[in-house]
């Protein structure tokens, strides 16, 4: 499975052949795309031809992906975090959670292989909710989103992450090799 930000929280899911586009904004193409996933539930939700909308927690395995959607309930509304599930491992995205999860949301999401993180602050995780939850989740990689414009959480958040600033990638190849690794990697992508 290939992981490409394409800014915001917009992230693009390729396995195979087949595409799965999570929050696609109003640019991002969605003619390529199977899937198209939202992290919150809203009739107003454009669709592609051909292409399946999942907007609701549950299990799914359409399209030749496997995944599920787990609600978090908060101050500042429902999110529906989504955990994808491959053969190489287990890919969490939080979408735009904005305040730290429950204990019983954390259990839910099970085994995390690479965790995908909001750490914008404003309206998504400020860098030490988003910091705890990696933390928590113990993913052996994890790829920072929501920042950049008016969102300034990168670079607090890799403050508290305690690395230094890696080298950004166009995409992340989710393979089992990548996980042999007794540190926690951060992978900074360039938005698309």
């Amino acid at each position: 499975m290939t992981i490409t930000w394409l800014g915001g929280s917009t992230i693009e899911l390729h396995s195979k052949k087949q595409t799965a586009l999570l929050n696609p904004s109003s640019k991002a193409s969605r003619k390529n795309a199977q899937i198209i996933i939202y992290d919150r539930t809203d009739e107003k939700h454009e669709l592609a031809e051909d292409s399946l909308m999942v907007d609701w927690p549950g299990e799914y395995d359409v399209s030749g992906f496997s995944f599920r959607g787990i609600e978090s309930q908060g101050k500042k509304g429902v999110t529906i975090a989504y955990t994808f599930h491959t053969s190489a491992g287990n890919v969490a995205w939080m979408g735009e959670m904005g305040e730290y999860p429950s204990e019983d949301f954390i259990e839910a999401l099970g085994e995390v292989h690479v965790l995908i993180v909001p750490v914008g602050d404003k309206d998504v995780l400020k860098a030490k909710d988003a910091f705890r939850l990696v933390e928590a989740l113990e993913p052996f990689v994890v790829i920072p989103i929501c920042y950049g414009d008016e969102r300034e959480g990168l670079q607090p958040f890799i403050k508290e992450m305690e690395v230094t600033h890696p080298e950004a990638k166009k995409s992340f190849e989710l393979k089992k090799s990548v996980f042999g690794e007794e540190q926690l990697e951060l992978v900074i992508l360039e938005p698309s």
